[in-house]
């Protein structure tokens, strides 16, 4: 009996002490975001390495033989088609065109005397005035002649073309490099290079994307 009045006196005790404390804080709750999921294109960024590269690139080489007794451009600059870049010493060439142009002139004169004989002849065969022979002779050496004059003026452009390859021109417009030979120096023809011109107004950008890419 008397462990039954202890018991129950515990049991009070402990609701009584209950009965004081604080009721718990109760917590909110987090704050939650919310994300609407919207398909979309991301443009793509590739990295390259590059290489640039002229439109153009052209070698300036001459196609006589001579000495440089003059460049006409200064390095790297910018330069016209058919601009002077180089004058090579033209002393010789102007003389064997001269020595051609006289011969053409000699040819010519020979082949307009041909001419006027076989004018003379043709009536005085009508007449029975001369032969067959001598006119058929007639028109072989004007022949001849007129064959010579087409040799002599091959020969006569052959030296006006070297004549004026003694100046060697830009053959595109764009910038001219550093010049390779000096002044003085002796050029031995196509095989030797000049200068190079690049056309850069417009440029080729290469590279390489890998196959993934």
């Amino acid at each position: 009996m008397r462990h039954t009045r202890w018991f129950l006196l515990s049991g009070l005790l402990a609701l009584a002490a209950s009965a004081c404390e604080k009721p718990a804080a109760v917590r909110p709750l987090p704050e939650v975001g919310v994300v609407t999921v919207a398909p979309e294109d991301v443009p793509a960024r590739l990295e390259y390495v590059e290489q640039v590269e002229a439109l153009r690139h052209v070698e300036v080489r001459s196609q006589v033989t001579g000495i440089i007794q003059e460049q006409a451009y200064t390095d790297g600059t910018d330069v016209a088609a058919g601009a002077l870049l180089f004058r090579l010493e033209a002393t010789t060439y102007r003389a064997s065109y001269q020595a051609a142009m006289a011969r053409l002139r000699d040819a010519e004169a020979r082949a307009a005397n041909a001419e006027r004989l076989l004018g003379r002849l043709q009536p005085l065969l009508v007449e029975r005035a001369v032969s067959q022979k001598d006119v058929d002779d007639a028109a072989t050496e004007l022949a001849r002649a007129q064959a010579d004059v087409a040799a002599r003026r091959a020969d006569a452009d052959k030296a006006k073309k070297d004549l004026d390859d003694t100046e060697i021109r830009a053959e595109i417009a764009g910038r001219a490099d550093r010049a390779l030979l000096p002044l003085g120096a002796r050029v031995t023809g196509p095989a030797d290079l000049l200068t190079t011109i690049d056309q850069i107004d417009r440029v080729y950008v290469n590279f390489n994307p890998s196959d993934q890419d």
